[in-house]
């Protein structure tokens, strides 16, 4: 059913290092760093770029409003700097990517005005000097917004968006130069109901993928869209599972081989959902890996990585009547599902992100709820053979409330980040970083 997925997957396999047996009973993050700028500050996407960590998002002084925001922290630890984006009004990033070699930081996100939204993209140097800004408003009176970001070997960075207008949400997908200038612009759906745009990824190739879930005659369904460089639809394909219900994809990573893996839920003939992992090669040819079921429960993938020897690993959530638990599972290279497992916890809690390391293990971050009115974050580090380390941490102040958005890994290092809420320090920013 899956020989597709076990051909490319095995290409990895092959020069794969081997697992290292990493251990580490405490856990304890090298360095962190809280950013509290007296309004709502919160962090939304990490990226590692030579030997500093970035995090973008938002910060709010409390008199020039609510600015889009990019943190640096240096691996080594030492003082954050934090810039921001110096624009009147409201705007906030919500997605970041890295320039060919390093060289620059790009984000995305919106640019809010009296009536409306628009698209906000900003290139960064890496010591926070803003290059350029750049705003697109598909429509006249709506709310658009950039949901993922990439940017292709030659520099050309592209945006996946919604552009919403007339109770509609369609999906847009813009690209720019490096220097700034609009290459093309594609709408890709046309609907008048609610759908999302979820997440891009871009091959050596230029290619760009896009997935989230959008309307099929009458349903939600799945849909991922390959583009070429220059923007031409290469294809298109729904996917509404085998009971033809509903589904969505939330999750998208580039598949060894070419071509991607897709991560969401899909209906089931019960009344429920199962996490679902989907296969496209590079010419759109379909696979479906096991269902990954949580019993009774309905489980969803948030986030996918694929490990250094083809092993695909997701994380996300089931939820029975009403309460979330967090879900892990991962599908072999010739897509058979081993193991989900749910995390019962006693309070509403889920697994948020996920990222491979270079020594066959995998890191993923979620909230653990130790009581109705706080909540921590749990990081893991786990891999095939068994070795792994896990940190809990209940943010700055006892009983804050704190969620984990994103997590990277590169070479040793590990950096996720996130934000926590306490009624003595209001909504801040957190990073925190590990080497091993």
């Amino acid at each position: 059913m899956i020989a597709a997925l076990t051909a490319a997957a095995c290409l990895a396999a092959a020069a794969a290092p081997s697992p290292a047996n990493i251990e580490d009973p405490n856990a304890e993050p090298n360095h962190g760093a809280v950013i509290d700028r007296g309004g709502i500050d919160y962090a939304e996407d990490v990226v590692i770029v030579g030997g500093s960590v970035y995090v973008c998002g938002q910060v709010e002084d409390g008199t020039r409003g609510a600015d889009a925001s990019l943190m640096r922290m240096r691996v080594a630890g030492g003082a954050t700097a934090v810039w921001t984006s110096a624009l009147a009004g409201q705007d906030h990033a919500g997605a970041m990517a890295v320039a060919p070699g390093g060289a620059a930081i790009y984000t995305c996100g919106t640019r809010e005005g009296v009536t409306d939204a628009d698209i906000l993209v900003i290139k960064w140097s890496k010591s926070g000097r803003v290059i350029w800004k750049r705003t697109y408003d598909p429509t006249s009176a709506g709310y658009d917004a950039g949901a993922d970001i990439v940017v292709d070997r030659d520099g050309n960075v592209t945006v996946f968006a919604i552009a919403q207008a007339a109770m509609r949400d369609d999906w847009l997908v813009v690209s720019w130069t490096a220097a700034g200038k609009r290459r093309w612009v594609r709408r890709l759906t046309d609907s008048p109901a609610e759908e999302s745009a979820s997440e891009m990824v871009v091959d050596r190739g230029g290619n760009l993928y896009v997935t989230g879930y959008a309307d099929r005659a009458g349903k939600s369904s799945m849909l991922t869209v390959k583009l070429s460089r220059a923007g031409r639809v290469l294809w298109k394909r729904w996917y509404l599972g085998p009971a033809g219900l509903s589904s969505a994809g939330s999750a998208l990573v580039l598949r060894p081989g070419g071509g991607v893996f897709v991560g969401g839920l899909v209906a089931n003939s019960s009344g429920g959902y199962d996490a679902v992992c989907v296969s496209y090669t590079k010419t759109g040819a379909r696979a479906v890996a096991d269902p990954a079921a949580a019993g009774e429960a309905t489980a969803a993938i948030e986030d996918l990585a694929v490990l250094t020897s083809g092993t695909i690993v997701g994380v996300g959530w089931a939820s029975l009547d009403g309460r979330m638990d967090p879900f892990l599972c991962s599908w072999t290279v010739d897509g058979h599902v081993e193991a989900p497992a749910t995390i019962a916890t006693d309070h509403s809690d889920e697994y948020v992100a996920v990222a491979a390391d270079a020594f066959g293990g995998y890191c993923y971050a979620g909230t653990y709820a130790a009581a109705a009115d706080a909540s921590l974050i749990r990081v893991t580090r786990d891999s095939e053979d068994g070795a792994f380390w896990r940190w809990l941490w209940e943010g700055p102040t006892p009983g804050s409330q704190t969620r984990p958005k994103a997590v990277a890994a590169k070479g040793n290092v590990v950096a996720v980040c996130g934000d926590c809420y306490s009624a003595a320090t209001g909504r801040d920013q957190f990073v925190m970083v590990w080497r091993y």
